[in-house]
């Protein structure tokens, strides 16, 4: 038997660069996607917040959670 390590995998010089931006992205939807994408059903015609808002919100970050869980699930098969 030999008690040699096999060589680390090298990763291509864009992957830390991607995975940075990836991850900022990721954070920046959770935060404010809420309000990108579903802002229209978040405030009534006057501007006040409509009484569901915080449903809203939850589901769409609930969905892009869903989605990460998948692609790391996805990844790792």
């Amino acid at each position: 038997m030999s008690d040699e390590q096999p060589a680390p995998m090298r990763r291509p010089w864009w992957f830390w660069p991607a995975a940075a931006i990836g991850t900022t992205a990721f954070i920046v939807l959770l935060i404010w996607g809420p309000w990108w994408i579903e802002g229209h059903h978040l405030r009534d015609d006057k501007g006040n917040l409509v009484s569901s808002a915080g449903i809203i919100g939850t589901g769409f970050r609930t969905m892009l959670i869903a989605i990460a869980a998948g692609g790391f699930t996805a990844a790792g098969l």
